[in-house]
């Protein structure tokens, strides 16, 4: 259905546009980044006319209403917005101006000037009593100008109270909000630019209206540039891995990282980043890569990393998928002969390795292998006593695959890689069943995650054997994985939203799925090749028909396909442009 297509629009500066025909999330609109704040802006853009079709040009967002077809396109590097028209049409704006998580209701002040050619949103946020400003308590000014040539426009300045059923849906409060409907205005070509001064805001939407025509051209250009290949011999996959590249362009930031999700991760996560590292190489964007490892390089502390700057939630196997990025960047380093890394960068590296693994061995280990604590894996969410704290299986096999890392750099075998190896096969397994954690025979996929980083643990005849037991028990019809045994009493069949109920124990997670079909493709392509065509099927489909066009969402209810948790998420996307490397490179 045409109400439900969204789609997502960045400017590379953390700035995004989630839009569609009517908003379904507080978390849809226009939204802008500045000094470590989100700062949304336009709720949305209201037309009697509805659209009749959405299309995502990878580029701009073209929608059709009768006669007259729209684009819409976030400038690169800009705080702005463009709106394009065929012909001269009208709709009215609405506006909610609000830091991102901030959903106080009070304090907030609208005013409204006429500039030369432009009209200018002002807008205040105070602290009021009646609000609870504990959490949130930052009083702030900004501005938004709508420039148009000529500038036709009415001053409405109502208030409406908006619904928005995902938030509902998702148990994720408040699920409404009253907006304030600014104005309505009549053109075909509009330039929104934003301001924590006025006159910012109107210098930003006087160049880009200015601009405008250029602007249209060079975006066409340079995302048609950053996703030509011919590195397929097929179409469909060929789309896909388009948007792919696209989706993991449109979530970096700055050259500097890449966010883990869009509309609400925008933060740089570590494991999320480190493990789209790799469908970083694979688009091109080496650079990026590198710049986000060895930032995470110098964060390393104490043989852990934080899941991101602010938190205080450590992830236990974030290190280890540090250096198992570290071991890809070096290998397609040296089998390119690119000289991405200076001899000085890869001694900072081999020492880096060698002090993680020696606290790993002094600290981490709990009767020879090696421990988290509760949360510390990437299925970080407490149900019911669930935290997967203890020795887990995709933990000893990242720390294996670093000290196979270990080897390749200094050509010597680490003392811990024996032991830890001979005891992980006597431990994990019992006949063709493959543990999930010491002592827990639980039915998880993350069997495939230790496949996929250290394949040497089992050979291909063991590993053919545990997936063929592991699969009837998380394996869903439409083309995914659970994240639990379906006949666990944990297991949760439909998305339970904010709660974490389902989270990690049945919603199955497109990056995990993705990384089960590498994995599979490896160990026996024909023997797996339904599995691998059901998930690639409904992966690229979720990518292309669902949830925000071109982009992959973070998971889907186990009992249907469906789009569900963060609409775009980096690992997601970065998994499956791996996926198409593996299953169609020429």
């Amino acid at each position: 259905m045409i109400d439900n297509v969204r789609v997502l629009l960045t400017n590379k500066t953390g700035g995004y546009a989630l839009l569609g025909e009517k908003p379904q999330s507080r978390f849809e609109g226009v939204f802008f980044a500045r000094n470590g704040q989100l700062y949304k802006t336009i709720e949305s853009l209201q037309y009697a006319t509805p659209a009749e079709r959405i299309t995502n040009r990878i580029w701009c967002v073209e929608r059709q209403r009768g006669q007259v077809t729209e684009r819409l396109v976030m400038p690169h590097g800009q705080d702005a917005l463009l709106l394009d028209m065929s012909a001269p049409q009208e709709f009215t704006l609405a506006l909610d101006v609000k830091q991102s998580y901030d959903n106080r209701v009070w304090g907030r002040d609208y005013d409204i000037s006429a500039e030369k050619g432009c009209v200018v949103f002002s807008f205040t946020k105070r602290n009021d009593g009646r609000d609870d400003n504990r959490a949130f308590h930052d009083e702030f000014d900004c501005h938004l100008a709508v420039c148009a040539t000529p500038l036709d426009y009415m001053p409405l300045k109502q208030w409406e109270e908006h619904f928005y059923p995902s938030d509902q849906a998702r148990g994720s409060s408040p699920d409404s909000r009253w907006v304030h409907v600014g104005a309505k205005f009549r053109g075909s070509r509009f330039a929104f630019g934003f301001g924590l001064t006025k006159n910012e805001a109107l210098a930003t939407a006087r160049t880009v209206l200015a601009r405008s025509a250029r602007i249209l051209d060079e975006e066409e250009k340079r995302v048609a540039k950053r996703t030509t290949s011919n590195a397929f011999a097929f179409n469909d996959p060929e789309v896909t891995r388009k948007c792919c590249v696209n989706a993991l362009d449109c979530l970096s930031v700055k050259n500097e990282g890449i966010y883990a999700g869009l509309p609400w991760f925008f933060q740089f996560w570590a494991r999320d980043e480190l493990i789209s590292c790799r469908g970083l190489l694979a688009a091109g964007n080496a650079a990026l890569a590198k710049t986000i490892m060895f930032r995470h390089l110098e964060r390393l502390r104490d043989g852990k990393l934080s899941t991101h700057p602010s938190a205080t939630l450590a992830a236990a196997d974030a290190p280890g998928w540090l250096f198992v990025r570290l071991e890809d960047l070096c290998r397609f380093d040296d089998h390119n002969s690119l000289k991405l890394l200076t001899k000085a960068e890869r001694d900072v590296i081999a020492q880096k390795l060698h002090d993680h693994l020696d606290i790993v061995q002094r600290y981490r280990l709990h009767d020879g292998l090696v421990a988290n604590g509760p949360q510390e894996t990437w299925m970080d969410t407490v149900w019911e006593n669930d935290t997967r704290s203890g020795c887990r299986i995709e933990v000893q096999a990242l720390t294996l695959a670093n000290c196979r890392f270990y080897t390749y750099l200094s050509g010597m075998t680490h003392p811990m890689e024996k032991g830890l190896k001979t005891l992980t096969r006597d431990t994990f397994h019992k006949k063709n069943v493959i543990f999930d954690g010491k002592g827990d025979p639980t039915a998880r996929p993350n069997a495939f995650i230790a496949a996929y980083v250290y394949p040497e643990l089992f050979t291909k005849k063991d590993w053919s054997a545990f997936f063929s037991t592991l699969l009837p028990k998380l394996w869903l019809p439409w083309g995914g994985l659970a994240s639990i045994d379906k006949g666990h009493p944990l297991y949760t069949a439909r998305y339970s939203g904010e709660n974490n109920k389902s989270y990690h124990r049945g919603d199955s997670w497109f990056w995990v799925n993705n990384v089960a079909a590498i994995v599979l493709n490896r160990i026996d392509r024909v023997k797996f090749e339904r599995h691998i065509n059901r998930i690639l099927e409904a992966s690229t489909h979720e990518m292309l028909h669902m949830g925000a066009s071109g982009f992959s969402a973070e998971l889907s209810s186990a009992e249907q396909l469906r789009s569900e948790g963060c609409l775009a998420q980096a690992w997601s996307s970065a998994t499956l442009l791996e996926l198409l490397e593996e299953r169609y490179r020429r």
